[in-house]
């Protein structure tokens, strides 16, 4: 079993007595080890209104559990059962403070422990990521004593969450991705980021063919009236489903001199369409039904 000598363990003490937390204590102890302590949020269990977690720590071969009411709570509570092995007993737990006063300051933002799906949902939206996604990954034992995993995505990144039932499994997922977003260097975040804006460019045909059937179906009975512009029609979906629709004007006239433009539509697969009329903004309506119809046939 590891443990520490007589100067690391009077280091230990003076530090405790600074009212340090048990995890920055551990962590500053474990670099005089050359060691780095390992958290891991195993389990999720009780009601919404009173979250039970249970996190793991591990610093070599030394591993220990930590139980609370949230995970600042439960992790600490692991970090001091850890150093109680390392320290062989020498550190009390009145050596730090409450964990209830101090772990706020320390670690900052922190996801919901009542809430962890939607402190994630707002950290992906707050940095402009496409919404997380679960499903279900796994399903074991009896009627009676069931245990879910379920798998949360966000952009290219997976986290798994286990519970006696789908919400807890659920929410765990979603804590754990919390905290792997939270721990990404910049330069990650910034790349997923891009990568996000990229396929939120890309987007699908599929995805839109209802909603372009809505338009269609509106616009043809509109049309004859004048009533709806097709070109609004065309930039009401680009906005809603996020792509992009752009004229192009081409200098040169048909045989019977109509004027003519280009319509490029970003999803994907990408499509480009032609426009005729006696004047650009006709060339451009022509354009913009060409485009409706091409994507309620391409969905279809």
């Amino acid at each position: 079993m590891a443990g520490c000598s007589e100067s690391q363990t009077e280091d230990l003490q003076n530090e405790s007595q600074t009212f340090k937390t048990p995890v920055s204590t551990l962590q500053e102890y474990c670099q005089k080890l050359s060691k780095t302590p390992q958290y891991d949020l195993t389990a999720l269990e009780g009601r919404a209104h009173q979250p039970q977690f249970v996190y793991r720590c591990m610093v070599g071969d030394v591993t220990a559990t930590g139980q609370g009411g949230s995970k600042k709570i439960a992790k600490h509570a692991a970090a001091e059962a850890v150093l109680k092995t390392l320290t062989n007993g020498l550190v009390e737990p009145e050596s730090f403070p409450d964990v209830m006063e101090t772990s706020a300051v320390e670690y900052g933002r922190d996801v919901d422990d009542t809430n962890p799906v939607g402190s994630l949902q707002e950290l992906v939206v707050a940095r402009g990521w496409r919404l997380p996604e679960y499903a279900l990954a796994h399903e074991t034992g009896p009627a009676h004593k069931k245990e879910f995993i379920i798998c949360c995505t966000v952009e290219s990144f997976k986290e798994y969450g286990s519970g006696s039932a789908k919400k807890h499994a659920k929410r765990l997922a979603a804590a754990n991705m919390f905290t792997k977003i939270m721990n990404l260097p910049p330069e990650a975040k910034e790349t997923v980021t891009n990568q996000s804006r990229e396929a939120k460019n890309k987007i699908g045909l599929n995805e839109i063919c209802n909603s372009v059937g809505e338009k269609q179906n509106f616009f043809h009975v509109r049309f004859a009236n004048c009533d709806q512009n097709p070109c609004q029609v065309l930039e009401e979906l680009a906005n809603k489903h996020s792509f992009d629709a752009v004229y192009k004007d081409i200098e040169q006239t048909t045989v019977n001199g109509d004027r003519q433009c280009l319509l490029e539509v970003s999803t994907q697969p990408p499509c480009v369409l032609h426009g005729r009329g006696k004047s650009l903004n006709q060339s451009h309506s022509d354009a913009a039904v060409n485009a409706l119809e091409y994507l309620t046939i391409f969905g279809n």
